[in-house]
């Protein structure tokens, strides 16, 4: 949690000093509609901003356990800040195929990491209620070779 804090008051840190290289800030425009983000723009924050970390956390799960991999589905609610656009309020993980995650994938450190690191991306502020929930799968593979990356 102090990591996660850390990371995000750097973020809003940089926002303040100008520093956006493509990430929202406060001045960002607004999607149209209330409680909806587009889901490009999702898509495109997952991409530059989580799997990243995401890669480090399967990395290091890669090394406790070699060879695992598998789907898991993160949920994750993004709330309003006036000054800082849209910030994820709470990460969790849900049921799929089975269960929160595939055999090998379900390790509590790993989903740790992984929540962690979801808490620490930045989007766009939401309009109207100020609050989005996004259901997100993320499919893992010790072949794929950016696995861990």
């Amino acid at each position: 949690r102090a990591v996660r804090e850390r990371i995000r008051a750097a973020i809003v840190r940089a926002w303040s000093a100008g520093v956006t290289g493509g990430a929202p800030t406060a001045d960002a425009p607004i999607p149209p509609r209330a409680g909806v983000l587009p889901a490009e723009f999702i898509r495109g924050r997952i991409r530059e901003d989580f799997v990243p970390m995401a890669g480090e956390c399967y990395a290091s799960l890669l090394r406790r356990r070699p060879g695992v991999g598998g789907r898991v589905v993160m949920e994750f609610e993004v709330v309003a800040d006036a000054d800082h656009g849209g910030l994820v309020e709470d990460a969790r993980f849900v049921p799929s195929d089975g269960g929160v995650a595939d055999a090998g994938l379900e390790e509590a450190e790993f989903l740790t990491c992984m929540r962690e690191s979801m808490m620490t991306v930045a989007f766009l502020r939401p309009e109207g209620e100020g609050r989005v929930t996004v259901r997100y799968p993320f499919r893992l593979s010790p072949d794929d070779e950016d696995a861990g990356r």
